[in-house]
């Protein structure tokens, strides 16, 4: 018997930030529902049923996310489950009232936490590991496979001098320019939803320390690697 699919309503004011998510899930399992204003979320929420989780950005306009949610709850008595997007992790108003705060680039362990809090342990556990995904291109590429093999090409042909210009900086302790190089890349990661990576350049480019670098310099690399490996065996014509 199949069971049934579970409903989110996401609030995420960045359009591209609500594709992302949404490729983390089945659309035959979990139906995403976005807006990009906490308004359009209350009036929805309003004229149907509760979601089974409801994802918003802590600044969710206009009320941000800790009075759209005491209004949900003086005015309809919301009780669904609620996951915070909040700047950083320690938000304790917030923190209160939801089940769990993440931040973006999305991590694979909060991804995993709203497949189990919606009890889709199956969907969590069924994918094997892999170190590049192609949803969002898809999305973005709406059928048209040649936008597809194009980006990934230029993937490949643009991410790598990127990472030994970086690589090279960091060898010099250049950590400055070892920062913005590891900005300037962050979205070629994205695009291929390796949020491990993505996660990697943030820290080098905005909370690492110098005596800290080295070791994610070299997990970035690692994962780069991986990354060229696998897109270069599943698709011989790159």
């Amino acid at each position: 018997m199949t069971a049934p699919q579970k409903h989110i309503i996401l609030v995420d004011a960045d359009l591209e930030a609500q594709v992302r998510f949404k490729s983390n899930f089945s659309s035959k399992e979990v139906e995403i529902i976005a807006f990009t204003s906490g308004m359009g979320a209350i009036q929805y929420i309003k004229q149907t049923d509760a979601p089974d989780l409801l994802v918003l950005e802590e600044a969710a306009k206009p009320l941000g996310a800790v009075q759209t949610l005491n209004y949900l709850k003086d005015q309809i008595a919301f009780t669904a489950p609620v996951v915070v997007i909040a700047e950083n992790l320690e938000e304790d108003t917030i923190a209160a009232q939801a089940q769990k705060v993440i931040t973006k680039p999305y991590k694979c362990e909060d991804i995993a936490f709203i497949k189990e809090l919606l009890m889709l342990k199956e969907l969590a556990g069924a994918e094997e590991e892999k170190y590049y995904k192609l949803d969002y291109l898809k999305e973005l590429a709406e059928g048209d496979t040649d936008f597809i093999k194009e980006s990934l090409k230029i993937f490949i042909q643009t991410v790598p001098p990127q990472i030994e210009e970086l690589t090279q900086n960091h060898a010099s302790e250049n950590f400055k320019q070892v920062g913005q190089l590891a900005h300037a890349v962050k979205p070629s990661f994205e695009m291929l939803q390796n949020y491990k990576a993505a996660k990697i350049c943030d820290d080098l480019a905005h909370h690492a320390k110098p005596d800290e670098m080295e070791h994610l310099v070299d997990q970035l690399l690692q994962e780069h690697q991986h990354i060229i490996s696998s897109l270069k065996a599943d698709f011989s014509d790159l």
